[in-house]
Protein backbone atom coordinates (compact mmCIF):
# COMPACT_ATOMS: atom_id res chain seq x y z
CA UNK A 1 0.00 0.00 0.00
CA UNK A 2 1.37 3.06 -0.85
CA UNK A 3 2.05 5.74 2.11
CA UNK A 4 -0.99 8.21 0.28
CA UNK A 5 -3.40 6.15 0.78
CA UNK A 6 -5.56 5.47 3.49
CA UNK A 7 -6.27 2.20 4.94
CA UNK A 8 -9.78 0.89 4.46
CA UNK A 9 -12.98 1.82 6.34
CA UNK A 10 -16.15 3.73 5.85
CA UNK A 11 -14.55 6.72 6.96
CA UNK A 12 -11.74 6.63 4.59
CA UNK A 13 -14.51 6.05 1.55
CA UNK A 14 -16.44 9.28 2.54
CA UNK A 15 -13.58 11.29 3.46
CA UNK A 16 -13.65 14.90 1.97
CA UNK A 17 -10.94 15.42 -0.40
CA UNK A 18 -7.65 17.02 0.40
CA UNK A 19 -4.31 17.59 -0.77
CA UNK A 20 -1.59 15.43 -1.03
CA UNK A 21 1.42 17.25 -0.09
CA UNK A 22 4.71 16.78 -1.67
CA UNK A 23 7.92 14.91 1.00
CA UNK A 24 9.92 17.56 2.48
CA UNK A 25 12.69 18.06 0.74
CA UNK A 26 14.54 21.35 1.16
CA UNK A 27 14.87 23.04 4.55
CA UNK A 28 12.16 24.69 6.23
CA UNK A 29 12.76 27.65 9.28
CA UNK A 30 9.86 27.85 11.78
CA UNK A 31 10.26 27.89 15.78
CA UNK A 32 8.61 24.96 16.59
CA UNK A 33 8.17 21.09 14.34
CA UNK A 34 5.45 19.16 15.30
CA UNK A 35 5.60 15.66 14.53
CA UNK A 36 2.09 13.40 13.57
CA UNK A 37 -0.71 14.63 11.88
CA UNK A 38 -3.10 12.75 14.12
CA UNK A 39 -5.35 14.60 16.67
CA UNK A 40 -2.67 15.83 19.26
CA UNK A 41 -0.40 17.24 16.78
CA UNK A 42 -3.01 19.19 15.22
CA UNK A 43 -4.63 20.47 17.85
CA UNK A 44 -0.66 21.26 19.07
CA UNK A 45 0.49 22.89 16.31
CA UNK A 46 -3.22 24.93 16.59
CA UNK A 47 -3.10 26.12 19.39
CA UNK A 48 1.09 26.88 19.55
CA UNK A 49 0.14 29.04 15.60
CA UNK A 50 -3.14 31.03 17.89
CA UNK A 51 0.08 32.28 20.27
CA UNK A 52 1.99 33.37 17.18
CA UNK A 53 4.67 30.43 16.93
CA UNK A 54 5.82 29.96 13.73
CA UNK A 55 4.83 25.86 13.33
CA UNK A 56 5.44 23.45 10.64
CA UNK A 57 3.69 20.17 10.97
CA UNK A 58 5.46 16.92 9.14
CA UNK A 59 3.73 13.01 9.00
CA UNK A 60 4.75 10.36 7.22
CA UNK A 61 2.03 9.34 5.58
CA UNK A 62 -1.35 11.17 5.73
CA UNK A 63 -2.96 13.12 7.95
CA UNK A 64 -5.27 11.33 10.06
CA UNK A 65 -4.05 7.97 8.96
CA UNK A 66 -3.70 6.54 12.02
CA UNK A 67 -5.88 6.22 14.90
CA UNK A 68 -6.96 9.50 14.61
CA UNK A 69 -8.85 9.13 11.30
CA UNK A 70 -9.87 5.12 11.87
CA UNK A 71 -11.29 5.57 15.28
CA UNK A 72 -14.96 4.34 16.71
CA UNK A 73 -15.66 8.59 16.13
CA UNK A 74 -17.71 8.47 19.63
CA UNK A 75 -16.36 12.23 21.80
CA UNK A 76 -17.48 11.90 25.57
CA UNK A 77 -16.22 12.54 28.86
CA UNK A 78 -14.84 10.02 31.09
CA UNK A 79 -11.68 7.35 30.63
CA UNK A 80 -11.66 3.50 29.70
CA UNK A 81 -11.29 2.82 33.56
CA UNK A 82 -15.01 2.65 34.78
CA UNK A 83 -15.01 5.97 37.27
CA UNK A 84 -16.33 3.98 40.44
CA UNK A 85 -12.62 1.95 40.24
CA UNK A 86 -11.16 5.60 39.34
CA UNK A 87 -12.58 7.13 42.54
CA UNK A 88 -11.21 4.01 44.76
CA UNK A 89 -7.91 4.02 43.35
CA UNK A 90 -7.18 7.91 43.48
CA UNK A 91 -9.64 9.49 45.63
CA UNK A 92 -13.16 11.09 44.71
CA UNK A 93 -11.30 14.83 44.46
CA UNK A 94 -9.02 13.40 42.11
CA UNK A 95 -11.29 11.25 40.57
CA UNK A 96 -13.68 14.52 39.66
CA UNK A 97 -10.84 16.63 38.70
CA UNK A 98 -9.79 13.95 36.16
CA UNK A 99 -13.43 13.80 34.79
CA UNK A 100 -13.65 17.74 34.78
CA UNK A 101 -10.92 17.53 32.45
CA UNK A 102 -12.23 14.77 30.18
CA UNK A 103 -15.75 17.26 29.71
CA UNK A 104 -13.15 20.34 28.58
CA UNK A 105 -11.68 18.00 25.99
CA UNK A 106 -15.43 17.57 24.89
CA UNK A 107 -16.16 21.08 24.94
CA UNK A 108 -12.37 21.67 22.80
CA UNK A 109 -13.69 19.10 19.95
CA UNK A 110 -17.19 21.27 19.67
CA UNK A 111 -15.62 24.33 19.71
CA UNK A 112 -13.30 23.39 17.23
CA UNK A 113 -16.08 22.23 14.76
CA UNK A 114 -17.89 25.55 15.45
CA UNK A 115 -14.53 27.27 13.92
CA UNK A 116 -14.32 25.01 11.02
CA UNK A 117 -18.00 25.91 10.14
CA UNK A 118 -18.49 22.34 9.77
CA UNK A 119 -21.90 20.78 11.61
CA UNK A 120 -21.85 18.22 9.60
CA UNK A 121 -18.95 16.23 11.01
CA UNK A 122 -20.83 15.94 13.63
CA UNK A 123 -22.75 12.93 12.98
CA UNK A 124 -25.29 12.17 16.01
CA UNK A 125 -25.92 12.88 19.68
CA UNK A 126 -26.36 10.59 22.77
CA UNK A 127 -25.14 7.54 23.62
CA UNK A 128 -26.66 4.41 25.13
CA UNK A 129 -24.09 2.44 27.36
CA UNK A 130 -26.50 -1.10 27.71
CA UNK A 131 -25.72 -3.89 30.26
CA UNK A 132 -26.53 -7.77 29.05
CA UNK A 133 -27.15 -8.76 32.66
CA UNK A 134 -29.48 -7.20 34.72
CA UNK A 135 -27.90 -4.88 36.93
CA UNK A 136 -29.83 -4.97 40.21
CA UNK A 137 -33.09 -2.83 41.62
CA UNK A 138 -30.42 -0.50 43.04
CA UNK A 139 -28.46 -0.10 39.61
CA UNK A 140 -30.22 3.37 38.83
CA UNK A 141 -29.50 4.81 42.64
CA UNK A 142 -26.11 4.10 42.23
CA UNK A 143 -25.43 5.40 38.66
CA UNK A 144 -27.31 8.47 39.77
CA UNK A 145 -24.72 8.74 42.75
CA UNK A 146 -22.03 8.29 40.63
CA UNK A 147 -23.05 11.20 38.61
CA UNK A 148 -23.55 13.54 41.50
CA UNK A 149 -19.99 12.77 42.83
CA UNK A 150 -18.54 13.49 39.39
CA UNK A 151 -20.36 16.44 38.20
CA UNK A 152 -21.26 14.23 35.15
CA UNK A 153 -24.51 14.46 32.87
CA UNK A 154 -25.22 11.06 32.41
CA UNK A 155 -28.23 9.02 33.75
CA UNK A 156 -30.18 5.79 34.19
CA UNK A 157 -32.02 3.97 31.88
CA UNK A 158 -34.46 1.17 32.94
CA UNK A 159 -34.46 -1.89 31.16
CA UNK A 160 -38.29 -1.26 29.62
CA UNK A 161 -36.95 2.02 28.16
CA UNK A 162 -33.84 0.32 26.37
CA UNK A 163 -35.74 -2.65 25.20
CA UNK A 164 -38.47 0.00 23.88
CA UNK A 165 -35.90 1.89 21.64
CA UNK A 166 -33.63 -0.94 20.29
CA UNK A 167 -36.28 -3.30 20.12
CA UNK A 168 -34.84 -6.22 21.48
CA UNK A 169 -34.43 -8.21 24.87
CA UNK A 170 -31.06 -8.84 24.77
CA UNK A 171 -30.43 -6.05 26.81
CA UNK A 172 -31.27 -4.60 30.02
CA UNK A 173 -30.23 -1.26 31.95
CA UNK A 174 -28.10 1.42 30.11
CA UNK A 175 -26.25 4.59 30.86
CA UNK A 176 -27.47 7.74 28.59
CA UNK A 177 -25.12 10.39 28.35
CA UNK A 178 -27.00 12.99 26.36
CA UNK A 179 -23.67 15.29 25.87
CA UNK A 180 -21.48 12.64 23.83
CA UNK A 181 -21.77 12.51 20.13
CA UNK A 182 -20.22 10.96 17.30
CA UNK A 183 -17.52 12.52 14.70
CA UNK A 184 -16.43 11.70 11.65
CA UNK A 185 -13.09 11.72 12.68
CA UNK A 186 -11.28 11.55 9.35
CA UNK A 187 -12.59 14.47 8.22
CA UNK A 188 -12.43 16.18 11.15
CA UNK A 189 -8.94 15.86 10.95
CA UNK A 190 -8.45 16.91 7.30
CA UNK A 191 -10.82 20.03 8.38
CA UNK A 192 -8.41 20.74 10.98
CA UNK A 193 -5.42 20.56 8.68
CA UNK A 194 -6.85 22.66 5.66
CA UNK A 195 -9.71 25.15 6.52
CA UNK A 196 -7.49 28.21 8.17
CA UNK A 197 -4.91 25.85 9.23
CA UNK A 198 -2.00 27.93 10.42
CA UNK A 199 0.70 24.93 10.23
CA UNK A 200 2.31 24.24 7.21
CA UNK A 201 2.21 20.27 6.79
CA UNK A 202 4.42 18.04 4.97
CA UNK A 203 4.95 14.43 4.12
CA UNK A 204 8.48 13.09 5.38
CA UNK A 205 9.86 9.92 4.95
CA UNK A 206 12.71 8.41 7.69
CA UNK A 207 16.28 8.19 6.53
CA UNK A 208 17.35 4.53 5.06
CA UNK A 209 19.20 2.24 8.04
Amino acid sequence: MADSDYPASWYAATRDSSPERAPLSARVEADIAVVGGGFAGLHTARLLAMRGQRVVLVERRRIGWGASGRNGGFVGAGFAERSGVLIDKLGLGHARRLYAQSQRGVSIVLAAIDEMERPDIRMGSGKLTVSRTDQGAGFADRTRALAEKLGASFEPWDTPRVRALIASERYHQAIHDPQSFHIHPLNFALAGSSRGSPAPCCRWRPMSP
